[in-house]
C-alpha cells in the first residue's frame, strides 16, 4: 500500500499533495499533517496485521525536510510503539531534493540512522524527476532505490528506456538495494519489470486510488 494525504477543499475539490504541500509548509502546518498522517498509516497497519495478515508493508513519501523535523521520527516510535508495530510494516522513500526546500545532509543522515534504529527501510524516490538524485546516492545510504512512473509506463515500448532501467537495477543492487518501479499499467508491463530485475511494483495495474470518505474536516489518506 502507497497512501498519499489529500485534501478535500471545499471550493476547489480533491487536491493532491503535490497542491498543497509546498503552501502547508510555508503556513507552518506540516509537522501537524504529518503528525496526524503517521498515526492514520500506523492505525491501518495494526487493523492489517489484527485481521491475520503479516506478508505487507506501506511505503510513503516523504521529502528530507519533512523526516528532519524534530519531533518526527519520535512521534512515529511512539505511534508504532503503542501499536505494537515492526518496522518492516513501514518503508518510507525520501522525495529527491529541490521538490521541497532543502534540509542539512547532516541532519537528514542523523533522522535515516534512528529510522533504520526502528527497523524501518528507507529508499529514495523519483529517479528520473531529479538529476540531482544520482549525486545525492554518492553521499547518503538508502535501502531502497525508487524508478519513476515515466520509466515504468515505457518498459517493453522503447528499447532505450529498458536498457537505462536495466542500468539503474544493476547500479542499485551493486550498492546493496533493492528496486522498485512506479507507473506499471499492464502486466506485461509487471512481467517486464521483474524481467529486467525489479524486486517491486507500483502503478495502476494494482489498484487505482480508492475515494475519500464523504465527509471530513481532517486531510485524507488515499490508498
Amino acid at each position: 500500500m502507497h497512501p498519499k494525504v489529500v485534501w478535500q477543499h471545499p471550493r476547489l475539490g480533491l487536491l493532491g499533495p503535490s497542491d498543497f504541500t509546498l503552501v502547508a509548509e510555508e503556513v507552518g502546518v506540516m509537522p501537524a499533517i504529518l503528525d496526524w498522517a503517521v498515526h492514520e498509516i500506523c492505525d491501518q497497519a495494526r487493523t492489517w496485521r489484527g485481521a491475520g495478515n503479516s506478508d505487507f508493508f506501506i511505503g510513503f513519501d516523504l521529502s528530507a525536510r519533512q523526516i528532519s523535523y524534530p519531533s518526527f521520527v519520535s512521534e512515529l516510535s511512539a505511534a508504532m510503539r503503542s501499536r505494537e508495530l515492526a518496522g518492516f510494516m513501514l518503508n518510507i522513500c525520501v522525495l529527491p531534493p529541490g521538490r521541497i526546500a532543502p534540509t542539512d545532509d547532516e541532519v537528514l543522515l542523523r533522522a535515516l540512522d534512528a529510522l533504520r534504529s526502528l527497523g524501518i527501510a528507507v529508499g529514495v524516490n523519483g529517479c528520473g524527476a531529479e538529476s540531482s538524485v544520482l549525486s545525492w546516492l554518492a553521499d547518503i545510504p538508502f535501502d531502497t532505490f525508487k524508478i519513476a512512473p515515466h520509466f515504468g509506463s515505457a518498459i517493453g515500448v522503447k528499447s532505450r528506456t529498458d536498457h537505462m532501467v536495466s542500468s539503474l537495477v544493476t547500479m542499485s543492487h551493486d550498492m546493496g538495494m533493492t528496486v522498485a518501479i512506479d507507473g506499471i499499467f499492464t502486466p506485461a508491463q509487471r512481467s517486464r519489470a521483474m524481467k529486467l530485475g525489479c524486486d517491486f511494483a507500483e502503478g495502476a495495474l494494482f489498484g487505482e486510488l480508492a475515494p475519500p470518505p464523504p465527509s471530513t474536516s481532517a486531510p485524507l489518506l488515499e490508498v
